[in-house]
């Protein structure tokens, strides 16, 4: 693994490393205003179809029926197939529910109450949908925030958790440290005790694209179990020298990309770091979590400014951040200061395409490893609405 200061790489052409090192962070911390999020699309019933009025025989020349056009043809009332399909759809009765009390009372009444499904639980549905459905490709999403403990890995965890079970797999999170992180530790264990180095010293295995297969690659990985989602950590080992390079990111990149369709980046807290510059030029997708706290906020503005000014001076649009990023405010215990969340609130919103409040999960406060399965209602039900709109903008 080489060690460079300067990387250069760039794949999707956003910014580059030298710019991001050159690069000052601005003193002011501006607001805009606030965009609300995209409304989901619903489906609107087909139009009804209108007979077609016999046209004067004395002035239209007639076309044979076999000469016209398939869509003339079925004109005067003949549904397509499409239209067949939409209308069916369109007049199918609502889905009963199958969460909440509404299901308790469809029960007891011996079937002859059939409730359906409450708004909450088809917006639930709505957003499953939404997570999904085919991204048309590989995407990456890249957690950032320079200040330590905002919730970065946690926040990595809880999105790749979701995706995972809701998609079914597909979906990796990595640790992409340039130090020592703790995504492998918040995680399960896996059967063996690799790490991104031990990936990199016989990535070699994998360069043939016919003979690698997804399962060797499994061997530097560590299942989630019910989560659906394989987790690739980093080297904590304190004899260990050295730091994953940009070169070394792309090849890891790479590789995971040609077995996963969602990727997960946990990055560290240095911007400058050439694995965090490699990482973030890549993202497909920006995850920005932050405590109710004024450093933690501070922190997250300050990284997006910086990414800001990269982007406006390689030429690009700054506004791509705005269009793809989300930003995550967890809650502390006991609640917080409404105040200081209605202010990090607002900043944020003048930041990121959408803010999302995330509760208290005592599951996660001692910093020890997630058991999936015991995440509560509330917290799942908030990380399926923070993964939904992540997933809108892939």
């Amino acid at each position: 693994m080489s060690e460079e200061t300067q990387p250069d790489f760039n794949p999707k052409r956003r910014m580059s490393g030298p710019q991001f090192a050159a690069h000052t962070t601005s003193e002011a911390v501006g607001r805009v205003t606030y965009v609300e999020e995209d409304a989901a699309p619903t489906a609107a019933a087909p139009a009804p179809v209108e007979e077609a009025e016999a046209p004067p025989t004395a002035e239209v020349d007639e076309q044979p029926e076999q000469d016209q056009p398939l869509s003339a043809r079925h004109r005067g009332g003949r549904r397509s197939s499409n239209d067949f399909l939409e209308g069916r759809r369109a007049s199918a009765p609502a889905p009963t529910a199958t969460t909440g009390w509404r299901v308790k009372a469809n029960r007891w009444s011996g079937g002859l109450l059939k409730l359906s499904e409450s708004t909450v639980e088809r917006q639930a549905q709505e957003d499953r949908r939404t997570i999904q459905r085919n991204f048309g490709g590989p995407k990456s999403v890249v957690t950032i925030n320079t200040k330590g403990g905002v919730g970065k890995t946690s926040s990595t965890l809880m999105t790749a958790m979701t995706f995972g079970m809701i998609r079914g797999g597909g979906v990796v999170a990595w640790d992409n440290n340039e130090t020592q992180g703790s995504l492998g530790h918040r995680g399960l264990e896996g059967s063996r005790d690799t790490t991104a180095r031990d990936l990199l010293q016989e990535i070699h295995r994998f360069a043939d694209v016919e003979t690698s297969r997804v399962g060797d690659l499994g061997g530097y990985l560590r299942s989630q179990g019910e989560a659906h989602f394989e987790l690739l950590a980093s080297d904590n080992r304190s004899t260990v020298t050295g730091q994953i390079s940009q070169q070394d990111v792309v090849d890891i990149r790479r590789l995971l990309e040609r077995f996963y369709k969602v990727l997960f980046i946990d990055t560290g807290n240095n911007l400058r770091a050439p694995n965090w510059l490699e990482a973030v030029g890549g993202a497909d997708h920006l995850l920005v979590p932050t405590a109710v706290r004024v450093d933690s906020a501070y922190g997250a503005v300050q990284t997006l400014e910086s990414i800001e000014e990269v982007l406006h001076t390689a030429g690009h649009d700054p506004d791509w951040i705005r269009a793809n990023s989300t930003a995550v405010i967890s809650l502390p215990r006991g609640g917080a200061d409404q105040g200081l969340l209605r202010d990090v609130t607002e900043l944020m919103e003048g930041r990121c395409g959408s803010v999302h409040i995330a509760p208290y999960e005592p599951l996660m406060n001692p910093g020890d490893r997630i058991d999936y399965t015991r995440i509560s209602d509330p917290t799942r039900a908030a990380w399926l609405k923070i993964s939904a709109a992540i997933a809108a903008r892939l």
